[in-house]
């Protein structure tokens, strides 16, 4: 039985699983847009072994690529065959708008943080509007993009003074 395991992500993967019998150490060095096949004489106990270590890492099947993947890191494997371009391309795809979910959130803390610092000890607001704003910064060296990420975040100074956000 082999397993494919696929990385989405835009970075290199380093996977070090531990192997069952022996609990030695192997590390699997996998580039971004590329999948490794696992293959080896296992029982589906060891099958299974593999897979929960996977999954303790957020691995995903590739069988749920196409459906809506919340807190995805970008690795998919897939027990019965390689896993396709389509696949693949999706679940970068996924990965992509998991960080871009992410920094917007990052930056809604950091407003509210703000926000918070510049209040006086009885909570009342010293600063009319707080403001964040994040741009993208990029290396010199590196080409110039045209998407270039901003983006601003407001605490509305008419908004509540204590509220609980699902952050």
């Amino acid at each position: 039985m082999a397993i494919y395991i696929a990385n989405c992500s835009k970075q290199h993967l380093r996977l070090i699983l531990r192997q069952p019998e022996t609990g030695r150490s192997v590390m699997i060095e996998i580039p971004s847009g590329r999948q490794h096949p696992l293959m080896d004489d296992w029982t589906v106990t060891h099958q299974d072994y593999i897979i929960s270590e996977l999954e303790r890492f957020k691995a995903v099947p590739a069988s749920q690529v196409n459906r809506k993947m919340v807190d995805f890191d970008g690795t998919v494997y897939s027990t019965t065959k390689p896993i396709s371009e389509t696949q693949i391309i999706s679940a970068h795809e996924a990965v992509v708008d998991h960080q871009e979910r992410r920094s917007a959130k990052e930056a809604t803390r950091s407003a509210l943080a703000f926000d918070q610092t510049t209040r006086s000890k009885q909570g009342k607001r010293l600063a009319s509007v707080t403001e964040v704003e994040v741009i993208e910064d990029t290396d010199p060296k590196e080409k110039k993009s045209k998407k270039r990420m901003s983006m601003k975040v407001s605490v509305d100074p008419k908004g509540q003074e204590k509220a609980d956000l699902p952050l």
